[in-house]
């Protein structure tokens, strides 16, 4: 990771991570759908699920299972 205007400042992944004492993140998102009137305002909704390990040490991101969901699919139940 590096700074937008200092692109020879920055960090590793796994560093940036051991400087937080952190061992995994989430990330969580929202989105608010165009109007249905609007063309094809119904068909834009999908969400993908990933599951991903992350060694520490060299900062590499492996994804494990990855799930893409289609519109029809309920994603707000647990």
């Amino acid at each position: 990771m590096q700074l937008r205007d200092h692109p020879d400042t920055g960090e590793t992944y796994s560093e940036f991570m051991r400087r937080h004492f952190m061992t995994d993140c989430d990330a969580l998102g929202s989105w608010n759908p165009p109007p249905l009137d609007v063309p094809h305002g119904l068909a834009t909704f999908g969400a993908q699920f990933a599951e991903v390990a992350v060694d520490p040490d060299l900062g590499v991101v492996r994804v494990r299972r990855m799930r893409p969901t289609p519109a029809s699919v309920n994603t707000s139940c647990p």
